[in-house]
C-alpha cells in the first residue's frame, strides 16, 4: 500500500488535508465543504456517505461525527489511503452499490446521508431516494449534490459526453425537488454551484412510499 499522498499514483478528485500532505484533487468543493460544515454533527451523529470516491466528505464528517459509514461501488486506492488516517472504530468502508445497500441496511440507521454527485449515475433515482429516506431517522438530513439540466429533465442512457455510459438521468431542478418530495423530504436550502451543479440540504419529514425497493431491510449494515 502507498504510505504517503504522493505515492498514491492515481488521479485524486478531492482535496483533503491529510497528516501526510494535501491530496492533489482538482474539484471545486468549497460549496460542498460549507454545506457539510453547516450540518449539526455531534459525537453521536451517524453519517452515511454514498459514493464516497476519494473519501473527502468521509474525512470531513469524521472530524465531528460519531460514526461514518462510507460506501462506493468501486474500490478506490485513494479512499484506502485516506482510511489509514482514520480511526477504525468510527469509520466503516464498504464496496457496494447504493441500490444493494438500501435493501440490506436496517431502517433509521443514520442521522445524516450525503449523496454527492451520484443521482445521475442511478437508473432508478426515485427508488434510491426512497431507500435512503428509510435509512434516515425522522427529521434526519439528506444532502444532495448533482449536475442539473437547465431545460427539461434529460435521459442519456448509454450515450453521454466523453463516452461515459454510467450516466442515467440528469434532472432539472424542479424534477429533482419533486423526486425529493415524493421520497419524504422537504428542501431546507438550495445552492446553485459552479459548472451547472446544485446542492440541496433536505429534512425527512414524511415516510416514503412502501412500494419501492429498500422497504424490506434484512441485515445489519
Amino acid at each position: 500500500m502507498p504510505t504517503t499522498t504522493e505515492e498514491v499514483n492515481v488521479k485524486w478528485h478531492h482535496r483533503i488535508d491529510l497528516p501526510d500532505g494535501t491530496t492533489p484533487g482538482d474539484w471545486d468543493q468549497t460549496y460542498i465543504e460549507a454545506a457539510i460544515d453547516a450540518l449539526p454533527l455531534t459525537p453521536t451523529t451517524r453519517v452515511l456517505d454514498v459514493g464516497a470516491l476519494d473519501g473527502g466528505w468521509t474525512y470531513r464528517c469524521e472530524l465531528r461525527a460519531g460514526h461514518v459509514h462510507a460506501i462506493d461501488r468501486s474500490d478506490y486506492p485513494t479512499m484506502r489511503h485516506v482510511l489509514k488516517t482514520l480511526p477504525d472504530d468510527r469509520v466503516k468502508y464498504e464496496v457496494t452499490s447504493v441500490e444493494q445497500f438500501v435493501t440490506t441496511c436496517p431502517p433509521e440507521s443514520f442521522d445524516v446521508v450525503l449523496f454527492m454527485g451520484m443521482i445521475y449515475h442511478i437508473h432508478s433515482p426515485i427508488d434510491v431516494l426512497c431507500g435512503l429516506s428509510r435509512l434516515l431517522v425522522p427529521q434526519g438530513l439528506l444532502v444532495v449534490e448533482s449536475e442539473v439540466s437547465h431545460t427539461l429533465q434529460s435521459w442519456f442512457g448509454k450515450t453521454y459526453r466523453n463516452g461515459d455510459t454510467t450516466i442515467g438521468y440528469i434532472p432539472d431542478c424542479r424534477s429533482l425537488r419533486e423526486w425529493l418530495a415524493y421520497a419524504g423530504f422537504d428542501v431546507l436550502t438550495l445552492h446553485n454551484a459552479p459548472r451547472g451543479r446544485t446542492l440541496l440540504t433536505c429534512r425527512k419529514n414524511r415516510a416514503p412510499p412502501s412500494d419501492t425497493y429498500g422497504s424490506s431491510q434484512k441485515a445489519p449494515c
